[in-house]
């Protein structure tokens, strides 16, 4: 066992010998060798750390960029679109290409929508047109699968351009109902109809008429028709002197000088 050992030991020792030789004789070669593993390291090394700020990069810009959409707007009981830049910085240039072409199809009035048909030169962040293009059943009479698809693109500030592709689904607002509110829209124009009334009274456009009578042409109108209302009351016949006594002295104390008239 010691021998086998012993051996193995000096077997070991005469192959580390060998070996020492071996580099120590070609120790230009390893060297080489060695330099060269070096630089693939270092090379895979770089490439990692590119492709590390290339993402960062790229969502650096995914943060900073422009991204406008069309959505839906349900403003029953119409119906509209909405172009939006929901990105962080502004948009340039911002084309729609939609099939088939988006446009307000209120009944005997079709009118295509400019900024759906022609390009918008600027749109800042979170800066939205809006409008509404009719009621559910006109949308549904001018385009029956009342699904409108294309694609929206649209520059960045350094002009490099962006393109997706959207859809505007009608489809699940079918058999949809509403409820008919006041909002503020109501409360501003009733105001408004208020404030007109008062600027016309304010300015003379309207005006109040006004009859001046003379006292005793007053009394003797309002006496004649207390007698009419008694005798009427009376049958033709009889009249209560009372009524009309208390009714000529409170005509007495009235002293009337004018009255107003709805003319």
């Amino acid at each position: 066992m010691n021998m086998v050992m012993a051996f193995t030991c000096l077997q070991l020792t005469e192959w580390g010998r060998a070996i020492v030789h071996n580099l120590d004789a070609h120790q230009g070669f390893y060297m080489v060798l060695l330099t060269v593993a070096l630089v693939l390291c270092a090379y895979k090394s770089a490439r990692a750390a590119v492709r590390n700020i290339e993402l960062i990069k790229q969502n650096d810009d995914k943060r900073t960029l422009p991204y406008v959409v069309l959505e839906v707007v349900n403003d029953m009981p119409f119906y509209g679109v909405r172009m939006v830049n929901l990105g962080a910085t502004a948009a340039h240039n911002v084309v729609v290409r939609a099939e088939p072409k988006i446009e307000m199809v209120f009944p005997n009035y079709r009118k295509p929508i400019k900024f759906l048909h022609e390009p918008v030169a600027y749109i800042a962040p979170s800066a939205s047109f809006s409008t509404d293009i009719g009621s559910f059943r006109d949308i549904e009479k001018a385009n029956p699968s009342k699904v409108y698809t294309g694609t929206i693109s649209f520059e960045n500030d350094e002009g490099k351009k962006f393109e997706h592709e959207f859809v505007l689904d009608f489809t699940p607002y079918t058999d949809t109902v509403h409820k008919d509110e006041k909002t503020i829209h109501h409360v501003a124009k009733h105001l408004e109809e208020l404030a007109r009334e008062v600027r016309h009274l304010a300015t003379g456009f309207h005006k109040p008429h006004v009859l001046i009578e003379k006292y005793e042409e007053y009394q003797s109108r309002v006496m004649a028709a207390i007698q009419e209302q008694c005798n009427e009351s009376a049958a033709g016949d009889v009249c209560v002197q009372e009524q009309v006594n208390d009714s000529k002295a409170s005509v007495a104390k009235e002293q009337p000088v004018g009255g107003e008239s709805n003319e």
